[in-house]
This record gives C-alpha cells, structure tokens and sequence, in this order.
C-alpha cells in the first residue's frame, strides 16, 4: 500500500529541516525551504515518487543552493550580528556554535557536502544524487571543505578557534 502524502510529510519532516538548517544556517529560510519543496511536490508525493525521502531532501537542497535565498539569508544574518553574542551555557552548545560558525565560512556547495555526508551520514553516491553532483565533485568538494574547516577550527595562539564572529 502507497503512503500518502501527509504520511510520508510526518515521517521526512524534521529530517528535511535539519538538513536545510544545516545548509544555510538559518532556521526561517530552512522552514520555507522545507515547505516550498512540499508543496511542489505535495500531489506527485505518495504515488509516483519511488524515495519521496531522498526526492524531498534533493528538492530542498536545490531551492537552497541554487541562491534564491542566499539575499534572505545574507540580510537575517546582518540582522543577528547586531543583536551581540550570547553567552553559552556549557561547552557542548559551544563546540556546536563554534562549528556552526566555521560551516557558515564554507562555500554552499561545499557546506551541502559536509552536510549530506556527515549529518545526513550520506555515501558519496547518495550525496551525488541529491546535489545533483558527480561523485568525483563530492569527493573534491569534501577535500576542500575539510581543508577549510581545519584552518578555521585551528586554535590561535590565545587557543580560541579562529571563527569570525559578526
């Protein structure tokens, strides 16, 4: 028997917004991503997509990467950085704020990368599908973004991590 499409909504949900929160680091323009690549999708869902899970995820990554809402994310993020840091409660939500910092200093595509094969704990051929990439670009991409990551993460000589903060 053939899932519906509220059914198939309710499972994939918060996978899809993770992944997207991920990609540009804004919840907003995650949730819209989430539900513009739902409703596009909303009649086919349930009859003739055959992994509506990996068919959404690539849905959103695609409204998100394509730039259509770099501008919101650009402008949501001007926005926060005058608001003034808040202090972290423990050290676990500061080693994820700090890596939610350097993810932000990647390029889309290589962030896209790192999320789908390390939070999405996808293969570099599932990667490939849902970027719509060659393995071979997962591949350099990956090797990129980790070369990236490592110099930001790297402590400085104070020992902070040498993330820019806006």
């Amino acid at each position: 028997m053939t899932e519906d499409a509220e059914t198939i909504y309710r499972r994939e949900r918060d996978d899809l917004l993770r992944f997207a929160v991920l990609l540009v680091g804004d919840r907003d323009v995650a949730e819209d991503a989430v539900a513009d690549a739902v409703a596009r999708a909303w009649q086919r869902l349930g009859s003739d997509i055959a992994e509506p899970g990996r068919y959404l995820r690539r849905a959103v990554a695609n409204l998100l990467i394509d730039g259509k809402r770099r501008g919101a994310v650009a402008d949501r993020q001007r926005q926060l950085s005058t608001v003034g840091d808040v202090p972290a409660v423990d050290a676990g939500v500061v080693d994820q704020a700090v890596l939610t910092d350097a993810l932000e200093t990647l390029p889309t595509g290589q962030r896209a990368v790192v999320v789908c094969r390390y939070y999405q704990a996808l293969s570099v051929a599932e990667t490939a599908d849902v970027l719509n990439i060659s393995e071979g670009t997962v591949k350099s991409r990956m090797a990129r973004a980790l070369t990236a990551l490592r110099t930001v993460l790297e402590p400085n000589e104070q020992g902070d991590a040498n993330v820019a903060t806006n």
